[in-house]
């Protein structure tokens, strides 16, 4: 099954890219390579995969756009200063790749996510995860879809199975979802503790890194997402869960700002729900 054709000037580009940067994880975790990191300002954690991983992926995008790449803090403020260009995270979940480098399939998701802006708006997304083997690809008004790879093997990739384009079911009450979320410090953690002690969701997780948990919530394993500072090269991820027919609700406990309405910013609050069920999710954080 094809994707829509939706930046498709870009988005073979974007593929190729995310894979070329995956493979290289790969063949790096599974030659026992050695793993060294620093901490940035911010105290996450930065690994020379991680910049290897940049390197590949610019190379392979070129110069056909402008990049904002998270290891580049140079390019950051290309975000305020054009309305065309890709987000670039070279090793989404750096932390669980660090932790749990090598590991094969199970619950942790992490790898390369690539993102393409077009007139200020999302328009396609790209992420491969590594422990999974699977290439997620999500294109504006065009559905989210996921194709199973092989990364292990040297040369070319094989595709081992045709892209599936994901249709989650729905839960009908708050009860039977999943949460996904990240306790941060801008305020997420009073307001999941709020849902767990109140018995209003079925449980809450935390999976790898963002783009993971927004391709969980893809696939339907979980329903609603609380994270108040995801990152603009973070953000591009959020539209794997938008184009399965999730809600995105930006400043969800400020100004209410929806997906289609929200201009990115370096930091991203949002929360993502089924659109049924967000007034009853509102009312039980506020």
């Amino acid at each position: 099954m094809s994707i829509p054709q939706v930046g498709s000037q870009h988005l073979e580009r974007m593929e190729r890219a995310a894979l070329t940067a995956a493979q290289h994880m790969a063949h790096f975790f599974a030659e026992k390579r050695s793993i060294k990191h620093e901490y940035k300002h911010d105290e996450s954690i930065v690994m020379n995969l991680d910049l290897q991983s940049q390197e590949l992926i610019l190379k392979e995008l070129g110069q056909v756009l402008p990049i904002v790449a998270e290891e580049n803090p140079d390019s950051h403020t290309l975000i305020d200063q054009v309305s065309e260009y890709f987000l670039v995270d070279p090793l989404d979940g750096t932390a669980s790749a660090k932790r749990f480098q090598g590991i094969q399939g199970g619950q942790i998701g992490f790898g390369p996510l690539i993102g393409l802006v077009l007139g200020g708006r999302l328009a396609a997304a790209v992420f491969v995860s590594l422990p999974l083997n699977t290439i997620f690809t999500a294109t504006s008004g065009g559905g989210t879809y996921r194709q199973v790879i092989d990364l292990r093997q040297k040369g070319s990739l094989k595709r081992v199975q045709d892209r599936e384009l994901l249709t989650p079911r729905i839960p009908e009450s708050l009860r039977e979802c999943g949460v996904l979320f990240f306790p941060g410090a801008h305020g997420e953690v009073p307001l999941v503790a709020k849902l767990r002690t109140g018995n209003v969701v079925e449980n809450m997780y935390r999976f790898g890194g963002f783009a993971s948990d927004c391709a969980r919530l893809a696939a339907g394993y979980e329903q609603i997402q609380i994270q108040f500072s995801v990152k603009a090269w973070d953000f591009s991820a959020t539209l794997f869960a938008r184009e399965v027919g999730l809600q995105i609700l930006c400043d969800p406990l400020g100004k209410k700002i929806y997906f289609d309405d929200w201009k990115i910013a370096l930091e991203n609050p949002l929360i993502s729900c089924p659109a049924g069920l967000f007034p009853g999710l509102l009312e039980a954080i506020s």
